[in-house]
Order: structure tokens, then sequence, then C-alpha cells
């Protein structure tokens, strides 16, 4: 039976948020300015020291495809973790998340060196990583993406207007063509998510965020009949 969940994304899940108002108590691994690496390492990390498939719901608000998580070493770690916000330690590995990029040069121009196709390759094997791990392990899962960026006729996502579409990019390629969308959430066929649900409020807003009433709609409307399957 199904009585705890295990929540991971960046800001968009972090905190008060839609995983929060789900019902069933909620280990939240989210991390502001997250990328997809450090969600599919962080959940790894998470379900092989506390997991357990007979109880645990597995939800994923997967990040932006712009986003880099860079390992560092614990005395990094240790040396930036007060002078840097976007920093994150499990004990196991340590990540400094480029959601932050700009307010650290060398992980801007770090950015700059990759190229729009292998950004999205990458979120797509993180996916696909984490996805096999869970169905080996014999997790229930559910997975969304925080904005659409399935998108096969635009570069970018235009929610968001950073991130590289996955569906363009990767649209020719055999990973994206097999990939299985059976275990994802959207709110529409056309794969928005919780980015378009609440891009209404996001622009009436100064911190780019969903309200907290929008937060609890998403959650109510759009996650909550997703889990009942499991239930």
């Amino acid at each position: 039976m199904i009585d705890q969940l295990v929540a991971s994304g960046c800001s968009f899940t972090q905190g008060k948020t839609w995983a929060t108002h789900l019902d069933i108590p909620a280990i939240n691994l989210a991390s502001s300015g997250a990328g997809n690496t450090y969600i599919c390492q962080r959940t790894l990390n998470y379900l092989e020291s506390h997991g357990d498939p007979e109880k645990m719901l597995v939800i994923i608000m997967w990040s932006g495809t712009s986003r880099i998580d860079v390992p560092v070493s614990n005395e990094w770690y240790k040396h930036i973790r007060d002078t840097f916000s976007f920093v994150s330690s499990d004990g196991i590995s340590n990540w400094i998340h480029t959601g932050s990029s700009g307010n650290v040069p060398v992980l801007e121009n770090l950015c700059k060196t990759n190229d729009n196709r292998s950004l999205c390759v990458d979120s797509l094997q993180n996916f696909i990583l984490l996805e096999h791990y869970l169905r080996a392990r014999g997790y229930p899962y559910i997975f969304t993406s925080y904005a659409n960026y399935w998108h096969e006729d635009q570069e970018y996502c235009p929610t968001t207007e950073v991130d590289p579409n996955i569906g363009y990019y990767c649209k020719d390629m055999p990973l994206y063509k097999k990939f299985d969308f059976s275990n994802w959430v959207f709110i529409n066929d056309n794969r928005d998510c919780f980015g378009e649900f609440a891009l209404d409020d996001i622009r009436n807003r100064d911190d780019a965020h969903p309200s907290p009433d929008t937060h609890q709609r998403f959650a109510r409307e759009i996650v909550l009949p997703a889990i009942r399957k499991f239930q």
C-alpha cells in the first residue's frame, strides 16, 4: 500500500508546492536551480539508501533542458556552500546547479560550451535511466516536465524561452522515436504541463513561479487523479 511519496524536481517542486497537496506524506528531494542530472542522481541515491517499492510512489517533475548540474568534490562543496545559493549535497554526491549560472561566471561559460542537441539528449538519457531503475526495482512512478519542451517544430520551449525543445532536436533520433510516455502526466494531448497550466498566473507575478493557489489547483486537478490508479 502506498503511504509515502518521493518527489523531486527544481524550484517548481521544492518547498511548499504541488507536492505538499497530494494527501500523502512526501519526501521532497527537489532543489532550486537544479537540472535533470541532479534529479536523476539524487533520486537514485535516496532510493538506494531509504527506498521501499511496496510503500513509496515516486513523482518526478523534470526540470529545464538548458540546465547543467556540475559535480564537485566534498572539499570544494564545503568551500562554496556558504557562497552560492544553488548548491546541493546528499552526503553521497555534491552539485552546483547552473539554473543560477548568471551568478557564477565560470558556470555561465560552461553552459555556453554545450550545444542544444547535446543538452536535449542528456535530459532524455536521464529520463530513461531513472525510469529503467524504477521499473527494475518495482517502484510505481509518475513523470512530468515543468514545461512543454516536446514541440517538434520550434527550437525553444515557448513557455520558458530558454529551454531547447527535445522534440525539435531529437525528433529524428531512435532514442526519441521509441521514447515511452505511458507513465507521464500532462494537462492535455499537446504535452503542456505545469508551466502552461500556470502561465497566466506566472505572468502576473514577479518571481517567475506559480502562486500557492495554482500549486494547489495543479495538485488537485492534474496530479491527484494520476495518483489514484496506484491506490
